[in-house]
């Protein structure tokens, strides 16, 4: 079935305007406008483990905390609809500011209702949608799992400032006040042995166009550099 057809008969929304915003590892994203432009997010998700579903129920979760946009339920009352391929879902749009940021409290809380062992997994400044009213929403919770937390939310604050050293050390110091991190420059120095996630690329490399390739490239370059070259690294 065509997916407007899909959306209007599950959803009981009529699409007037239909855009692809991303296609990456089957995981497709669009961007929807309905006859009375309102503005949502679908999204296809491989159906393939219990992982697709894990990451929408966190999502709601989440979003009950007003740190993670909202997921439209379904004329069923269900928050996806899935078939033995695919696992789609629709969420609420976010207007982003211009502006580059995220909001540190919105930040803490999320890793407070993920846990102590748990993280993100792909937490990016695409990812942490930033309002105009100064407010965080952070998406894309497909590769949420066990994992370290203090090298994550560091290559976050390294690619969020583009490297600047004081305004890393002043929210990591400010996040480290209110959950267990370890000492930054070891951080640092997990964020070397980890590889910060290179591997994921050329595990990928015949999913990702050569812009998206540019920007990870770039992207692990600014995280090494960083960590080599402004933070004092404890291996």
């Amino acid at each position: 079935m065509e997916l407007k057809q899909l959306i209007r008969k599950e959803y009981g929304l009529n699409i007037l305007n239909l855009s692809k915003l991303t296609k990456f590892a089957h995981h497709d994203v669009y961007l929807a406008e309905t006859t009375n432009k309102n503005k949502v997010i679908i999204k296809l998700l491989p159906n393939m483990n219990k992982k697709s579903k894990s990451s929408i129920f966190l999502q709601v979760k989440l979003a009950k905390k007003n740190i993670a946009p909202n997921i439209i339920k379904n004329n069923a009352g269900e928050y996806f609809i899935s078939n033995y391929k695919n696992i789609l879902f629709l969420q609420k749009y976010i207007e982003t500011s211009e502006e580059v940021g995220c909001n540190i409290s919105d930040l803490i809380t999320m890793y407070k209702e993920l846990g102590n062992t748990k993280i993100h997994g792909d937490l990016r400044p695409s990812n942490a949608l930033y309002t105009k009213d100064h407010h965080s929403y952070f998406i894309d919770f497909e590769y949420f799992g066990p994992g370290n937390r203090s090298s994550e939310i560091l290559k976050f604050l390294i690619l969020e400032s583009e490297g600047d050293i004081e305004y890393i050390y002043n929210k990591y110091t400010q996040i480290s006040n209110e959950i267990k991190l370890q000492n930054l420059e070891v951080a640092a120095g997990t964020v070397l042995k980890e590889g910060y996630n290179f591997d994921f690329v050329l595990n990928h490399l015949t999913d990702l166009n050569s812009d998206y390739l540019k920007k990870e490239i770039k992207e692990h370059v600014l995280v090494i550099k960083t960590c080599l070259e402004k933070i004092n690294v404890k291996r």
